[in-house]
């Protein structure tokens, strides 16, 4: 069990250093083909298939790096369910990132409600779940 727990978080983690680089090979690598993102917040739906995942995250990707220098996305307390072949999910999420016109940091918090399966001794993301809470922006490090 602690060898899966593990090996679910590498997937978690990767899929988030993947969505900050712009790797759109790499973000696809974590999803199974048929697995679905759904998304909680401005744009809400569901993307279900490699190829609408794909679309999403090449949108997602081209208008958050044409305005920001950087994107880090930090996940934390992950808890995680294995049951067998499947398991559950549930992650804080915290993104920073720059505003390449203003400089002004934009924190973004939220969470990942995730449910994954394991095919031929890989952990994979069957579906991802995206909710936005909140975000506030700093300037010059201080409350704006």
């Amino acid at each position: 069990m602690h060898k899966d727990i593990v090996d679910i978080e590498q997937v978690l983690y990767r899929c988030c250093h993947a969505v900050d680089r712009g790797n759109i090979e790499e973000i696809i690598s974590v999803f199974l083909p048929e697995a679905s993102l759904v998304i909680h917040w401005e744009e809400t739906g569901t993307h279900t298939g490699h190829a609408a995942i794909r679309t999403w995250f090449e949108a997602y990707i081209r208008a958050v790096h044409t305005s920001t220098p950087y994107l880090r996305h930090k996940i934390s307390c992950p808890l995680i369910e294995v049951h067998g072949d499947s398991a559950t999910a549930a992650s804080y999420l915290d993104v920073d990132a720059a505003s390449k016109e203003t400089g002004q940091v934009i924190i973004t918090m939220g969470r990942y409600e995730d449910k994954l399966e394991r095919r031929d001794g890989r952990w994979a993301v069957k579906e991802k779940a995206i909710f936005i809470d909140d975000a506030t922006i700093l300037s010059n490090g201080q409350r704006a």
